[in-house]
């Protein structure tokens, strides 16, 4: 999971990587939620499958834009799934913004979110 603090501060944009089964890629689901919550209890802001940050990383940056206004930004994705236009928090509205079309062109070749091998005993 990775958290992006908004500047006001007290709410978090987090993004969750998901493998399919299979051949299937990578899926990202986006939440909005008080700093330090989970955000799997919640439902998802947006949704986005085969998201790539450039042309070999996959993902999304979350950016935000104010206090307000959460920027979800990629190159592009297979499919995006945009599940609610704003959402209310902590008793602030956030506004939520699909963005293709960004290159990350920093952002390391393969999935967004690594774990580290454990370790055999």
């Amino acid at each position: 999971m990775r958290r992006v603090l908004a500047p006001g501060g007290g709410i978090d944009a987090a993004l969750a990587e998901r493998k399919g089964g299979g051949r299937a890629g990578f899926e990202y689901d986006i939440y909005v939620v008080p700093n330090g919550a989970d955000a799997l209890t919640v439902r998802p802001v947006a949704i986005l499958y085969e998201a790539m940050r450039n042309d070999s990383a996959f993902g999304a940056g979350l950016h935000w834009i104010g206090r307000d206004t959460l920027s979800i930004e990629y190159l592009r994705a297979k499919s995006e799934k945009p599940l609610v236009p704003e959402v209310e928090i902590l008793g602030a509205r956030i506004a939520v913004r699909l963005s293709p079309g960004m290159r990350d062109s920093l952002a390391p070749a393969g999935p967004m979110l690594r774990t580290t091998p454990r370790r055999s005993r």
